[in-house]
């Protein structure tokens, strides 16, 4: 592991009241960039799919209420379905996101594990069992080679596309 890498699940255990040593989202940068939520290849064939859950027998990814009164429930993607996806896709990579702030952005997205609803974005990870054991997360600062971070998501995202005969990574769902 480098110092741009870490699990997954240590970012979700520090918020769920595992603090135990240091916080971990202090050795991400808040700074625009993307990440890219994978296994590993040891644990490629280890990744089996079920109904999405939190770590703490929380309700998934309740349903709230924008400001202009509409109900937004989010919902993931029929776990058979996943492990069919990712089997036929025969790649480590689950999950391509952006952030104005990548600090920012993997809390939040970690929050979904604990009961959050505050990042929508690659929901269907939570339906990987075991995802705080087998996932991991990478992020990647905002380089010159980019404007945006939205501008290097859509060509990482475009670059898989073309090594996986059009398909996006499993939890990216067409925009």
């Amino acid at each position: 592991m480098n110092n741009k890498e870490i699990k997954f699940g240590a970012l979700i255990a520090w918020l769920n009241g595992n603090r135990i040593g240091t916080n971990p989202f202090n050795m991400i940068p808040d700074c625009p960039g993307i990440y890219k939520i994978f296994v590993t290849d040891e644990e490629q064939n280890e990744i089996k799919f079920g109904v999405a859950k939190t770590v703490n027998g929380k309700p998934f990814c309740p349903t709230f209420t924008r400001n202009d009164g509409r109900v937004v429930k989010v919902t993931v993607t029929n776990a058979d379905e996943l492990q069919k996806r990712f089997t036929d896709l025969n790649d480590n990579v689950i999950y391509i996101g952006k952030a104005t702030s990548l600090k920012k952005r993997l809390r939040q997205y970690a929050q979904m594990a604990v009961g959050g609803h505050s990042h929508r974005g690659g929901i269907d990870i939570f339906a990987v069992q075991d995802y705080d054991v087998y996932l991991h997360v990478a992020w990647y600062p905002l380089t010159k080679e980019y404007a945006t971070a939205d501008e290097w998501e859509t060509a990482e995202i475009e670059k898989f596309k073309r090594e996986h005969n059009g398909q996006r990574p499993l939890a990216n769902r067409a925009k």
